[in-house]
């Protein structure tokens, strides 16, 4: 028998092998939402009791494995986030007081810190600021973990001073910062207080900047705005989420750094029903504050704006553009694209183009896409955009649709096509183009679909709905790829 049958081989792995096998066991999945509803909620706390379980037990194996698991127990550091229900926060409280007591213990710990992700719940269920009973330990971190690289800060109100200052004394604090997200109370983190903030931070190493909730509050801010010194940031990437200002404060966002990479933009108005914005934005809004960054762009994702249409949005002249997101509602104004105009589409060809993102989530606050959405009409678009990109040369490679719908809303019939099989159909008719069409998983199964199907039309009716033939009752087919040429 081996005598070293009673010892765990993994421990006799050189150093650099164990550390990659712990730091995958470890793993952290990428989370980029910011508008969490309830069950997604519940997910995600079930999902960071799971990841923080695998780090615990590494760290009580032996004393190698405690110094290699150690980094990823405490590398990571979530307090107070979660939407509006207080038990979720109160079922933190012990185990957030018991860290604190760790750390204030063994400040050797503070230095694992890479992320901190904080929730401040300075305020009761009206909007009232109160005193936080976890406000001294956001106090404390803030002030400890000095060698945070990503750093979120949600709950920031144009009345929560306390908030404004524990945020600010983390960002002066945290030297090494390449990740900064601030998100408002609700839409209510005032522009002035803002820029005012980002003047004061210091963080010359901050490579991404995310914005929640962006608004004006104060009717005189364009005359009290602090200025933010162009070409001084270093950013190179933007994120923004229900900006609720001008096109002059994003003009000023954008020229604070001097070489933009990757720029998202999603909801121009409040992301809770019925609210408005306060600018009529569009696509050739946004184009000549794009164009700033024209040489240097290579990302750009936008959705939910106030005016849809595709027109004056030109991407031709953003030499690096490999990736561009939009969604079917902003470029058309609804989920069905209008008569094709070669036009639009060719202005969407930038030089470097390889992916292109077909978004068909429906920008309607009570009612999400449905099944009959991804039809004849938008497969037909895209066929017509991939045929467009071959003839100009452009080197696309890749068209992603994403798609998540729930039953059947509009017209069907007995010929109607399992959405999925038209995208996989699709993407066999241009691979031999090299360009290939991946999709989001099946919300509904086939046989679910055929279900529903059945369910939504008189099924003695030979009639051929529009969601099959591009073409409304006694119009002619006004979607057809000949009209990619013209």
């Amino acid at each position: 028998m081996d005598e070293n049958c009673d010892r765990a081989s993994i421990l006799r792995l050189p150093e650099e092998l164990l550390n990659t096998i712990v730091q995958e066991a470890c793993r952290k999945d990428k989370d980029e939402r910011d508008y969490e509803p309830w069950e997604y909620w519940s997910g995600r706390r079930i999902y960071w009791g799971e990841h923080f379980r695998t780090p615990i037990s590494l760290c009580l194996v032996c004393r190698r494995l405690n110094r290699i698991a150690m980094p990823y127990l405490y590398g990571d550091v979530v307090l107070g986030r979660g939407p509006w229900g207080r038990i979720h926060i109160e079922s933190q409280d012990p185990t957030i007081k018991l860290m604190h007591r760790s750390y204030r213990s063994n400040p050797d710990l503070w230095k694992l810190c890479r992320s901190l992700n904080v929730g401040y719940r300075g305020y009761n269920d009206h909007g009232e600021a109160v005193d936080w009973p976890m406000g001294y330990i956001v106090n404390d971190l803030t002030a400890w973990m000095t060698e945070t690289r990503s750093f979120r800060f949600t709950g920031l109100g144009h009345d929560s001073a306390d908030a404004w200052r524990v945020c600010l004394q983390g960002m002066r604090n945290f030297q090494h910062l390449e990740e900064l997200s601030l998100g408002g109370r609700g839409n209510d983190i005032d522009v002035v207080r803002l820029f005012g903030v980002l003047n004061e931070m210091g963080c010359a190493k901050l490579r991404t900047l995310e914005l929640s909730g962006v608004s004006f509050l104060d009717n005189e801010a364009g005359n009290k705005r602090p200025k933010l010194e162009p070409g001084t940031a270093s950013l190179t990437t933007l994120r923004l989420y229900c900006f609720l200002v001008t096109p002059q404060i994003l003009e000023d966002l954008m020229r604070w750094t001097p070489k933009l990479e990757r720029f998202r933009l999603d909801f121009t108005y409040p992301d809770h029903f019925g609210a408005l914005g306060v600018y009529p934005w569009s696509l050739a809004t946004l184009q000549p504050i794009l164009s700033i960054h024209c040489k240097s762009l290579r990302s750009i994702r936008i959705s939910h704006l106030e005016r849809q249409g595709l027109q004056g949005f030109d991407m031709r002249q953003f030499e690096r553009l490999e990736e561009l997101s939009l969604t079917a509602c902003t470029m058309f104004g609804h989920i069905d694209p209008p008569p094709i105009d070669g036009g639009d589409i060719a202005q969407l060809l930038a030089p470097s183009l390889r992916r292109f993102r077909f978004d068909l989530t429906y920008e309607d606050q009570q009612v999400c896409e449905a099944l009959d959405y991804f039809g004849y009409t938008q497969e037909n678009w895209l066929r017509c955009f991939a045929h467009m990109a071959v003839q100009a040369k452009c080197p696309l490679g890749e068209i992603r649709i994403q798609f998540f719908p729930e039953g059947f809303r509009g017209d069907s019939c007995k010929q109607c096509v399992y959405p999925w099989d038209r995208m996989d159909a699709l993407g066999r008719e241009l691979e031999p183009e090299g360009i290939q069409v991946h999709y989001n998983p099946p919300s509904t199964s086939r046989e679910e679909w055929l279900e529903q199907l059945q369910m939504s039309h008189d099924w003695d009716d030979d009639r051929l709905c529009v969601t099959c033939t591009g073409e409304c009752e006694d119009s002619p087919d006004t979607f057809s790829y000949l009209n990619c040429n013209n």
